[in-house]
């Protein structure tokens, strides 16, 4: 389970967004959907309506959309990155690390 202090932060990076867990010390990085997926998380949007956005910005089928959005979410589960934790955006700029 994850410490209460556990901070993530993240900022977009060209078409991809980076995602860096001090903590663990690990850096993420998700590709131009998954970040996406990831802001669209951010702003407290649904699974559905992430899926209806992908399939407007992306220009994917409905079922692809699905499966991507339900894949995504399994994954930041299975690393925990999901839950538990207090999540800031950066700027770019902002996310060297000493």
């Amino acid at each position: 389970m994850l410490n209460d202090k556990r901070t993530l932060r993240w900022s977009d990076v060209g078409d991809e967004v980076v995602v860096l867990d001090d903590q663990a010390g690990e850096l993420f990085r998700f590709s131009a959907e998954a970040g996406f997926i990831w802001k669209q998380l951010q702003e407290g949007i649904s699974a559905a309506g992430i899926s209806a956005a992908l399939v407007r910005e992306f220009a994917v089928d409905a079922a692809s959309a699905q499966r991507d959005v339900r894949v995504f979410l399994q994954r930041l589960d299975d690393l925990d990155l999901r839950d538990g934790a207090r999540i800031e955006r950066l700027k770019p700029k902002e996310m060297a690390h000493d």
